[in-house]
């Protein structure tokens, strides 16, 4: 603990985006050693789930909705793993009450997003040999976050570590990225991952590309640092993942191509023999739908010829402006609906945008990204958006497998008990248009129930702002509610 203590302190003085590296592991230790998150024990838990479910790669799953006037329990499709509804983070906490809110608040996360790699390269003074080098700087960063410790694996299954930058020291003559110069920190990066067994290790080579906040270059460009990085990284270190492009949003182009950057990406590896383990982009809703990028991924991967399909993974997503962040009642059924097209959709990762919000609540150019709020340094409060996610970790921890279904307008998410034989349900009807007629009315729902026994109904809570208790009546074998608009209703149905 003194050692831990000692190390929390440097690193404090060092800088603190470096500080969650010793909170993490200090707290994740501590309750593996101490017990008290029984329910995170889960190595053994999530192998469990994984193998009970019937799906376990989302992209051979079938995508149709049962849509019949009774839900049968056993004639559910139960084709999703839990997994893809697992609250999975990018995660930059500030403070130890928000590195112990991650660890405590949610029972697996399966992915998290970190992004200091990327502020190593961009606060380091050269790549070795001078007062501040990045190969140091590296070094201290995980070892602070003690990455090779099997603890990461209680909450997590896969770690992304994005990196991108243009500091002076890895600049061409042009001003612009050099591949010759990025090579050396690739390998360096893998190298010092190599350790790592808890988890699995993903790279993702570069953030947003499309925007001109993070890089300036040209298509072929990119493609040629890509390249430089990935063959680097699997040189060193071929157990790691190493993908791209990370991209704003899937459809978006580099100017003067023709094609996405994504598109360009997998043409150009798969031409080339280049690593593309798996494929990124961010997903800000506008509203469009999950499945157009996914069908355009699709179709160029068929072409490909890959001997191994790259993964689809969205590292970054949430609500698609600053207002409709702000405007909390219809986050609930965004998230909800986000989550639904996930998986219907055949994404094999998503990651959440944010853990907690990137400035303090008082600063004009807070974007209110965070579950959590902060007041300077220090977390506020939980976020009206938490329990959304909240609600469906419940679900996945209790589920071995997923069915999607629906009434009418009305969305279900259902998850097969581990054990016992009350089913975890979430029921929704998404509606962002608050100009629509009814928006603001309360609207009934009936659902009937297929089964030979009694159907009851258990545990009833929604979110809208908060949790709170709901009202639900069983008549017969129907469910019957009522729910406001974007109101999500939580519960475990029974059948006796």
């Amino acid at each position: 603990m003194q050692k831990a203590q000692g190390a929390i302190q440097y690193l404090l003085m060092a800088g603190g985006a470096i500080i969650v590296a010793v909170i993490l592991i200090t707290l994740i230790s501590g309750i593996s050693k101490s017990g008290a998150s029984d329910t995170n024990n889960s190595a053994e838990k999530l192998s469990e789930i994984i193998k009970d479910s019937k799906c376990q790669n989302l992209n051979d799953c079938p995508r149709d909705l049962n849509t019949g006037n009774g839900i049968e329990f056993g004639a559910l499709e139960y084709s999703f793993s839990p997994e893809i509804f697992r609250p999975s983070m990018n995660l930059r906490p500030l403070s130890k009450d928000s590195a112990q809110l991650y660890l405590t608040k949610f029972s697996n996360h399966d992915f998290v997003r970190m992004s200091s790699i990327g502020y190593q390269l961009r606060n380091s003074s050269c790549f070795d040999g001078c007062a501040n080098p990045f190969k140091t700087n590296l070094s201290t960063y995980l070892e602070g976050l003690d990455i090779e410790n099997p603890a990461w694996g209680q909450i997590h299954k896969r770690i992304i570590f994005d990196f991108w930058g243009n500091p002076v020291w890895l600049q061409g003559a042009n001003g612009k990225p050099d591949p010759e110069k990025w090579k050396p920190v690739a390998g360096e990066i893998a190298t010092q991952l190599k350790g790592v067994t808890a988890v699995e290790i993903y790279l993702e080579v570069w953030n947003e590309p499309d925007l001109g906040e993070f890089w300036s270059g040209t298509t072929q460009e990119y493609l040629a640092i890509y390249k430089a990085i990935a063959e680097e990284i699997k040189s060193a270190n071929p157990n790691a993942k190493v993908g791209g492009a990370a991209v704003n949003q899937w459809f978006n182009k580099l100017p003067g191509s023709e094609n996405a950057l994504n598109i360009e990406l997998i043409r150009y590896a798969s031409e080339n023999n280049v690593p593309l383990d798996f494929v990124s982009w961010h997903f800000y809703r506008i509203p469009d739908q999950a499945k157009d990028p996914v069908e355009a991924y699709e179709a160029e991967i068929s072409e490909a010829g890959f001997s191994k399909k790259p993964e689809l993974i969205i590292t970054e997503w949430n609500g698609w402006s600053t207002e409709a962040r702000k405007y909390v009642p219809a986050m609930s059924s965004l998230i909800a609906t986000d989550y639904f097209e996930f998986a219907q959709a055949g994404i094999d990762g998503q990651i959440f945008y944010n853990w907690e919000d990137d400035t303090s609540l008082d600063d004009p150019s807070n974007r209110y990204y965070g579950l959590l709020t902060r007041q300077g340094e220090e977390t506020k409060d939980l976020r009206p958006t938490y329990y959304a996610h909240a609600m469906f970790d419940a679900l996945a921890e209790k589920s071995s497998a997923i069915a999607l279904t629906k009434k009418d307008s009305l969305l279900m998410v259902i998850g097969k008990p581990k054990t016992g034989n009350c089913s975890p349900a979430i029921m929704w009807e998404p509606n962002f248009d608050s100009s629509s007629p009814g928006f603001y009315a309360n609207k009934d729902y009936e659902i009937p129930f297929e089964s030979t026994g009694t159907i009851t109904a258990q545990k009833p809570v929604s979110v809208k702002s908060e949790f709170k208790e709901k009202s639900v009546q069983i008549q017969g074998n129907t469910l019957s509610f009522s729910l406001e608009a974007n109101e999500v209703l939580g519960l475990e149905i029974c059948t006796q």
